[in-house]
């Protein structure tokens, strides 16, 4: 069974590899993230349908309908866009932009 310590490791590393490609500037917002194919979050937010992932079990971890649970994850990486910009220098204001612009 997981432990709270366990549920928080796993959402930190899911959060952190699936906002790579807007560290590496390869994707210049969200919504742009929720189409990029080369990362598992189109799939998590249901953007993209890959046959060989299954994002239910993670899903679970944000809620246990599959409507609340994306929308759960959703708010979850939006809230690690703050890092991203911290960490590449983009302004917060910019930040506050992408993140009105994927809530469209």
């Amino acid at each position: 069974m997981a432990t709270n310590t366990s549920i928080y490791a796993w959402a930190l590393l899911t959060n952190h590899i699936h906002l790579n490609p807007l560290r590496a500037k390869l994707v210049k917002s969200l919504t742009q993230l929720d189409r990029y194919r080369w990362s598992g979050h189109g799939v998590f937010v249901g953007k993209i349908k890959n046959e060989w992932q299954d994002p239910d079990y993670a899903l679970r971890w944000f809620g246990q309908k599959q409507g609340e649970a994306k929308k759960a994850y959703r708010s979850y990486v939006k809230k690690g866009l703050a890092e991203v910009a911290r960490r590449v220098g983009v302004s917060t204001t910019a930040v506050s932009k992408i993140t009105k612009r994927a809530s469209q």
